[in-house]
């Protein structure tokens, strides 16, 4: 993507988050993202196309992992962090950059981390562009995705998150792991002191697994 085009892209969705609250959502499938963070034992993270959600102190909060904002989109966050990460969260992103974008984003991100948890939405957004255009982009069945992915990581797993069919992890991960961070993501939506224990629980098994 030449330059000026990509400053206009930035510029569109500047406006967006300059009058409302835009790009909150991926707080929502904390649930289902913090397993695979666990799993990690990640120390430091980065939510790469943060928006203004609250995914990343969440994240911090809950599995005491250092964890950096990245979204051009926004001042606070519009400076790319230097270094590598021990996973990488990018929640509702690549749908919203335009094709020929895809693949220089995703080199971007596969240098901050191997390993990365990526959902994408396969649907049209709610959201129109201050210049009249859908907010999602590109819009892409999940098998298409996944081979975009195997472009840039040399491992890419299917997982499954909240209605999001083009969700992956990419490191290996065996099925009985997958079946373990489905249960603890029920946990974790759960409320109060049972959820803690079943939570605390399910952390140990993954630990043996």
């Amino acid at each position: 993507m030449k330059p000026q085009a990509q400053a206009y892209l930035t510029d569109q969705y500047r406006q967006i988050h300059s009058t409302r609250v835009y790009g909150a959502s991926s707080a929502k499938k904390a649930p289902y993202i913090l397993p695979y963070v666990r799993m990690l034992d990640a120390r430091s993270a980065i939510d790469y196309g943060c928006g203004q959600s609250a995914l990343a102190d969440i994240i911090a909060e809950r599995c005491g992992a250092r964890v950096a904002r990245y979204d051009p989109a926004i001042p606070a966050y519009d400076r790319l962090p230097s270094g590598r990460f021990d996973v990488l969260i990018n929640v509702d992103v690549l749908e919203h950059l335009p094709e020929e974008e895809i693949d220089d984003t995703l080199a971007a991100m596969s240098s901050l981390s191997d390993n990365a948890v990526i959902v994408i939405d396969t649907r049209l957004a709610s959201t129109t562009l201050p210049d009249g255009r859908n907010a999602h982009l590109t819009l892409r069945p999940p098998e298409w995705w996944r081979r975009r992915l195997q472009r840039h990581y040399a491992e890419v797993r299917h997982i499954w998150v909240k209605r999001r069919p083009a969700s992956f992890v990419t490191w290996r991960i065996g099925p009985s792991r997958l079946v373990t961070a489905s249960a603890l993501a029920g946990a974790y939506k759960l409320k109060g002191f049972a959820a803690s224990l079943a939570s605390d629980r399910l952390r140990r098994v993954i630990a043996r697994i």
